[in-house]
């Protein structure tokens, strides 16, 4: 794989040192790692690793949360002078969540339900139909595992530092790149010269030479 990205870069400069308007050095690696599919790649996984950095603190964002449920019951019961013969539930919830970092899981939220019994004797089920409401308050602190909150720390700093560690190794495969590159491109440049040399070299043999053989 990599011999085969020689020979290319190689098949590259020769073409942009014979054209007409070579390209500089900056250009050139500026075509390789910006045009070459590879660099792509790298540079947008770079990009995207470290942007994905940011997602170790979502956890620890205040959470807007709705919950709601609805059921409508109508099986048969085996009093429904008293169960009834139909019961119609509705529950809504929202409120607010918040993960601290040294290990308190905290909610505050509304809380409103609503049931409804049909058919029942209300002589005897005084309340067939009556909402429920309430705010609640949930504190949940671990006090073992998640000690001062060790296990977020860690969660956190292992997803920020791993997408990181991936920015990182896609950078160094870019810049990798662009030295080959520059490698490629300075050997055939000088590799170029030299053949000038050389035939410059010959050239000026040839034509001693041939006033050698007319004084001769």
């Amino acid at each position: 794989m990599r011999s085969r990205l020689a020979l290319l870069l190689f098949a590259v400069v020769v073409a942009f040192l014979q054209s007409a308007h070579a390209l500089t050095i900056d250009q050139y690696i500026f075509q390789v790692t910006g045009q070459n599919d590879s660099g792509k790649a790298s540079d947008l996984v770079s990009r995207g690793a470290m942007l994905r950095s940011g997602e170790g603190s979502l956890p620890f964002k205040t959470n807007l949360y709705v919950n709601a449920d609805y059921s409508d019951d109508k099986r048969l019961t085996a009093a429904p002078s008293f169960q009834g013969s139909n019961t119609v539930f509705r529950r809504y919830e929202t409120g607010l969540s918040q993960r601290f970092r040294f290990g308190l899981d905290a909610s505050l939220g509304y809380l409103q339900q609503h049931t409804k019994l049909a058919g029942v004797n209300t002589a005897i089920v005084r309340f067939s139909d009556y909402f429920d409401q309430q705010f609640q308050l949930k504190l949940t602190q671990s006090l073992w595992r998640n000690w001062l909150g060790g296990e977020f720390k860690a969660q956190e700093t292992a997803s920020v530092e791993g997408a990181r560690a991936l920015s990182y190794a896609e950078q160094f495969k870019l810049r990798l790149l662009a030295a080959e590159a520059r490698t490629a491109y300075w050997t055939l440049l000088q590799a170029r010269s030299n053949v000038v040399v050389q035939k410059e070299a010959v050239e000026r043999a040839l034509k001693i030479r041939g006033t050698n053989k007319t004084k001769s």
